[in-house]
Formats: C-alpha cells, structure tokens, sequence
C-alpha cells in the first residue's frame, strides 16, 4: 500500500436514470462517446483514469492545476457535443475535485481525499465543476477561470465541514477572469511595464543604502512616502524548496537531526537577494511524504527541489543531496557524503556551496557578509540546538507547553556551551516569545521582555539574521515601542526590498499606526515577492482584519474561512473570523469558531486579544474583545 499526494477528479452523469428511462440505447451510445473523449482529456492532461463503473468516472492527476484544467476542457467540449441534441437527451457531467493524501493499493485508490472529491461531484451543478479550498489555492493563480465561493458544506461520511468553491463555465456566460487573490500583476501589465519598473530597479540597486547606514526615521503619525512605494513586480530570481530531509539512522529518534540539517540549510539560503527560498513552516508539511515534482512546483510556484537523507550511526553520518529542476524532473546535481560528525558544520557549507553553483548564483559582497556570523564550532552546542528546534516543531504542532520548556532548556545548554552562538539565543528568544502568545506563562510581559534581550544578543553576534530581526519586532509591538519597530522594518525594506517578510513586518507596523490602506498595499507587495503569488494562510489573519477595519467585512470573511480550513490550527486566523462574523451580525457561525478556538487553546480569554494587538488606536483592541465575549469566549 503506497501512500502520496494527489488531485481527484470524480464525475457522473446528472439525471441517467432519466436518460435511460427514455431512450436506453441512445444514451449508453452518448454515455459511450462522453466517456471516451472524458478519457482522451484526461490522458491529455497528464492524468490517469482509474475506474468508470456505470455512469461513474475517476481520475487522479499529479497537479490540480491539469485536473482543474482537464475539467473546464472536458465541460466545454461536451457542451458543444450537446448543442447537437435535442434538449432531453442531452448528457451533462457534474465534475468534482479534491486534492490531498491518499492510499493506493493495486492500482484503486482509498482515503478520505478520494470521499470528498466524490461528495463536490454531488454539489455540482449539471454541466459544471466542484472544487474544494485545497484545489482553489493551488490553481487560482495558474488557471483562467472564475470561483465562486460557496460556503462551507457537512457533507455525507465527513465529519470536518468542506470549503466548496464552484467554477463558472464559459457556456453560464461567465467570462474566464481570474478572481481577486494575493498575487502580483499578471504577464501583459508587467511587460508593459517592463521599461519603468526596470529603471525603478536600477535606481533602488544604486540608492540601496546598507543596514549599518540607513538614517533614522523620525517618529510621525504616517510613515514617510518613499517607504510605501517598493513597486510590485513578479519575481524572477529562481525558486527552491527544500524538503525535509529523510531520516534512514535505524533510531527514529534522531529525526531532529536530520530535520536540522533541513531548517540550517533553509536558513543558510533564506539570506541570499538572489534566489526565492520556501520557508520552513511550508516546506515541513511534506515531511515524510512522497510528493511529484510537479506537485512542488504547483504548490510553491518553484522550480528547483531539494531533497535528501540523513543515515546517523555513532560518530558517522552519511548524507545524500539531490538538486531537482522540477520543470522536467531532472536532476541537476548529486552528491553522496560518508563523514564524521565532528565535520558537519562544514559539510553543510558545500552542499550550500554546490547547490549554488549548480543554479549557476553569484554571491554578492552583500551576500557574501551574511555567512560571516558566529556559528558554532561546539558539537555538542550544535546537537542541543537541533534537539531544541525539533521540540519547538513538536510544541507548535501537538499544542503542548512542556515541550517548549524542554526546547528552553536545551538552547540553554547550547548557549552555556557556546556563548557566542548567535542562533541559539534567537531560537530561545522564539520559544520565549511563542510561550507568551500562547499564554503558557505567567507573566507574559516578563517573557516578551526576556525574548527581546535574546533577539537583541544575536543581532549583536550576527548583523545579518533576518529571523532574529523579525522576532525583535514582534516583541517591540508587543512593548508598543511602534516607532522602533518601523525603523527596524524600515532597514530591513531598504536592505532586501524583494524580501516578503520584509515587506510583511513593514506593513504590520504601518497598519499598528492606524494607516491601514498603506498597511494592505504592503501586504500585496509582500505577496508579489513570493513565485506564487499568494500569502501563506498562516498570514491571512492580517489582511483579513486590515479589510475588518477598512470596512469591507464580507472580503474578510471570505478570506479567513478558505484559510481556516486548510490552516486549521492557526489561532489567529479563527480570532479574527469570529470577530468579523460577530460584526457581520452572524452569531451562531462565530460560536462554531469559538469551539475551535478552545480547541487550539482551552484557556484562551477574550482580553488576550488586546495583548495580541497593539494598535496606537486602543479604541480597536476595545472593539475586538468586545466582539469576542459576544461570541462567547470568557
């Protein structure tokens, strides 16, 4: 039994009973015709029929994007095949797609991915397609069509709610535009723009001052016009993702090495201008699974994969590399080491090195300096580190408070090892500061204060890490120190005005200020700096309240339901939902969300909020709780 990715198409004919009822042989003749051509769009796009029992079809494909495609092609053929019937013999499809993990097992697939494609086919309407939330955010970008969201469906067998989304065809009338989402201008505006943006480019490159250099921001109640002017463009460096690393030792414990590696080697790219780097939150849902090339390349928007294994016995470490151009499922470069792990710092700094080479990236002198930073030469420090982040992983994902004191400790022992390991205070600092947001201590304001002497120590040991930046801004929101918190965003833009988590923080801080609008064209230039165009739903919560507060609540809704449920234990995202359907005047769907709220967080009080945000404008904070308690958190 093999188990992997996929997109499921499920199709069956509406109302054959009908048809058979009135002209059997004239409708398995039709049926027989449909479902040949059915199978020639498939084969077409790449996709595999699996089973066509009775008036029933299904077909897995590598990318929802062929299969959304495969679909549209399908009811736009048949529509016109049915033009040449009379009314009651006409054959229309219902179509529905689902993407996600399933099991196959001598060529038949199983899993719950595979019930819920079959459930979208019963909401499509005859002639049309179903998608769910999964396949939206994979191809909204890549697919010339238009989805209308349909609300949140209980579907027969499946106990989780379903985001359904249905395309319009051509043949409803409905031209094939592509709807709103976070994405940077499309090919034709950006080439006739192309001349402008370029000498915009130019003139940032020459300008560009340096991190150490950049002049102080006074303090205003608006940030100054040149820092909300980075003009959006479609990125054009190349693309990597790099998956988790597989771990072959024979003790399953030492994962959290092999998952180090992985984040060090994420981290170490993540400093370059010159390439887009997947972050780690994203790459690590595919730990341990079999994903296609092609699947990577639709999620992320990339080009280029990473992939590896770790074999840790003893003292020795054995490590494979394999550089992937997902475009043809080539691979660019390969490398077996067979090492002592006394040499595994410098091991990572070749395979960093040779992945480089082979995307054929030259490091600039500003580059370059971001790999002169204090890394440890302690073994020992090292290997508590990677136990540390392995326990922050665990936290975040099973919820549970212990595990982050043990990550804690272990940073500890790290820094006592080596008090000049630069990133073990930040990675302290990030458990500290995620102990406080999840209100696992007692006093929250002495741990934001603690984790913002640890992102302080490493900026002082290493300039250049950018986690470490990112981190020490969200603990000076926390203090409502906003106006240090918009310099620091401020130099990190001028520093790498291609960053989107440059681009974000800045426009976190600008929208704590109270200038809103600028804070949403932030966001939307964060999401021009990413291949796919799209913020990660982690990130939604933020433009979902930016629309709240710019009084479009029907966006934000909208919005925060798609990212609730395919970022279902993100707290954020269900906090503001709820918010925003309180104000809608929706009380019975915010009480659902505040069920899941104590799910995520049992001790979660409605006045945390106004922690959580430190808006200049306390009146909103004020708002927010009040909207809370109305749903029913205490």
């Amino acid at each position: 039994m093999k188990r992997k990715l996929a997109a499921i198409l499920s199709a069956d004919v509406a109302g054959y009973s009908r048809l058979i009822e009135h002209d059997d042989e004239h409708t398995v003749r039709t049926l027989s015709s449909y479902r040949s051509y059915f199978q020639a769009e498939i084969e077409r796009s790449a996709g595999r029929l699996v089973d066509a029992p009775g008036d029933n079809l299904l077909a897995e494909f590598d990318s929802a994007v062929e299969a959304v495609r495969c679909a549209i092609a399908v009811q736009s053929g048949l529509h016109t095949r049915n033009l040449a019937l009379t009314a009651d013999r006409r054959m229309l499809f219902r179509i529905g797609i689902n993407a996600g993990d399933i099991l196959v097992e001598d060529g038949r697939l199983y899993g719950d991915a595979v019930n819920i494609a079959a459930r979208l086919e019963a909401l499509a309407d005859p002639g049309g397609v179903c998608v769910s939330a999964a396949v939206v955010e994979q191809v909204r970008s890549r697919v010339d069509a238009h989805f209308e969201f349909a609300g949140e469906q209980q579907v027969k067998n499946i106990s989780a709610s379903v985001a359904v989304w249905h395309i319009s065809m051509p043949q409803d009338g409905v031209p094939a535009t592509t709807p709103r989402s976070w994405k940077g201008p499309n090919r034709r505006a950006w080439l006739a723009a192309a001349g402008v943006v370029t000498l915009l480019l130019l003139l940032l490159v020459v300008a560009r001052p340096t991190s150490t250099s950049l002049p102080k921001i006074p303090a205003k109640s608006e940030t100054p016009a040149a820092l909300r002017q980075t003009p959006d463009r479609v990125p054009v460096r190349p693309a990597i993702v790099v998956l988790p690393f597989s771990n072959l030792s024979d003790d399953s414990t030492q994962s959290y090495f092999s998952d180090g590696i992985t984040e060090d080697l994420i981290t170490d790219l993540s400093k370059l201008d010159s390439i887009y780097v997947v972050d780690a939150n994203a790459a690590f849902r595919f730990r341990g699974r079999e994903v296609a090339a092609t699947t990577l390349r639709d999620e992320f928007g990339v080009r280029y994969l990473v992939e590896g294994s770790v074999r840790k016995a003893g003292d020795l470490v054995r490590i494979t590399v394999r550089l992937i151009d997902a475009e043809g499922d080539i691979t660019l470069w390969s490398e077996r080491y067979d090492v002592s792990f006394e040499n595994i710092l410098e091991l990572q700094d070749d395979i960093r090195t040779k992945i480089l080479t082979a995307l054929k990236v030259k490091l600039t002198p500003a580059e370059q300096a971001r790999f002169e930073y204090a890394r440890t030469t302690s073994l020992e420090a090292y290997d508590y580190y990677l136990r540390g982040d392995d326990l922050i992983r665990r936290s975040r994902t099973e919820l549970r408070r212990e595990l982050m004191g043990q990550a804690i400790k272990n940073y500890d022992r790290a820094i006592e090892l080596d008090p000049r390991f630069a990133v073990a205070y930040g990675r302290k600092g990030m458990a500290l500061w995620l102990t406080g947001i999840y209100h696992w201590a007692e006093d929250s304001a002495a741990v934001f204060h603690e984790a913002n002497t640890m992102f302080e120590q490493t900026l002082a040991l290493d300039p250049h890490n950018f986690e470490a930046s990112r981190f020490l801004i969200f603990t000076l929101w926390q203090e409502s120190r906003l106006d240090e918190a918009l310099e620091m965003s401020a130099r990190w833009v001028a520093a790498r005005p291609d960053n989107a988590t440059a681009q974000r923080m800045h426009a976190y801080t600008m929208a704590y200020r109270g200038e809103y609008q600028h804070a949403l064209e932030g966001m939307k230039r964060s999401a021009a700096s990413i291949p796919t165009g799209r913020l990660d739903d982690h990130d939604l919560w933020f433009p979902g309240m930016l629309h709240l507060l710019l009084g479009d609540v029907g966006e934000c809704i909208q919005m925060l339901k798609s990212a609730t449920f395919r970022a279902p234990n993100y707290l954020s995202n269900h906090l503001m939902l709820t918010v925003a359907l309180v104000e809608s005047g929706d009380l019975a769907r915010a009480r659902e969300q505040i069920d899941k709220v104590r799910r995520i967080s049992p001790d979660y009080r409605a006045e945390y909020m106004r922690e959580r945000l430190n808006f200049q404008d306390k009146s909103i904070a004020v708002r927010f709780v009040a909207a809370l308690r109305a749903a029913g958190l205490p």
